[in-house]
């Protein structure tokens, strides 16, 4: 049996893990500086933060990462964007406002990618009580055609953890993994993926949503 191969941001809206080329942030605009040119590399998050906007390698590199997973998976389309603003403290404290994270992203895989589930079987849609939605539509036979989209939405206090480009939120119901880097003054918050099982091969820079220090 094959990997389920869901979206990205199908793992964003539900687990809290960290798409169109790239794109501006919350309802589109220019690039912002230094989109997807950098790895995680951790760094001072003290501060706080107001995103500018987010953007994304191009289908080839998603396509790559999600047949890593499931041969013959491949991203047609994907839509990223971010809003609002987070503030860290020095006593590892942070605060929230309205962080909004949207995307959409349209797929197409084997029906086998599913472990055992049908195309329809495969859709879905989930609602938390924050605003928060994902919503899968698959439709198809052998062939899962897949359109996604949803929101993370977070406005919340908590603490946080850093352990060198790895972030930790704890916030007052759930934990968030993200791995980031803050170069000057600007905050990357990156999602990365894999194109190979083989350990050597490097990972790769999938989406970047980006954050200047006020």
């Amino acid at each position: 049996m094959g990997t389920m191969v869901r979206g990205w941001g199908w793992a964003l809206a539900v687990a809290g893990s960290f798409v169109l080329g790239c794109g501006g942030g919350g309802g589109g605009g220019a690039t912002p500086p230094s989109c997807l040119t950098l790895h995680p590399c951790g760094g001072d998050l003290v501060g706080t933060w107001h995103f500018v906007g987010a953007c994304a390698a191009d289908t080839a590199t998603f396509t790559a990462s999600a047949q890593a997973a499931c041969a013959g998976a491949t991203v047609n389309s994907v839509g990223i964007g971010v809003s609002g603003s987070i503030t860290f403290n020095a006593d590892l404290t942070y605060s929230a406002r309205a962080w909004n994270t949207t995307f959409h992203e349209v797929t197409t895989s084997p029906v086998t990618c599913g472990n055992g589930t049908s195309c329809a079987g495969q859709s879905l849609s989930v609602t938390s009580s924050d605003g928060s939605f994902s919503r899968d539509t698959c439709s198809g036979s052998d062939v899962c055609n897949c359109t996604a989209s949803g929101l993370q939405a977070i406005t919340e206090t908590g603490t946080y953890t850093t352990s060198g480009s790895a972030l930790e939120l704890i916030g007052p119901t759930t934990s968030r993994g993200r791995s980031y880097c803050v170069e000057g003054t600007l905050l990357h918050i990156v999602e990365v993926g894999i194109t190979s099982t083989d350990p050597t091969v490097p990972i790769i820079v999938l989406a970047d949503s980006v954050a200047m220090r006020l």
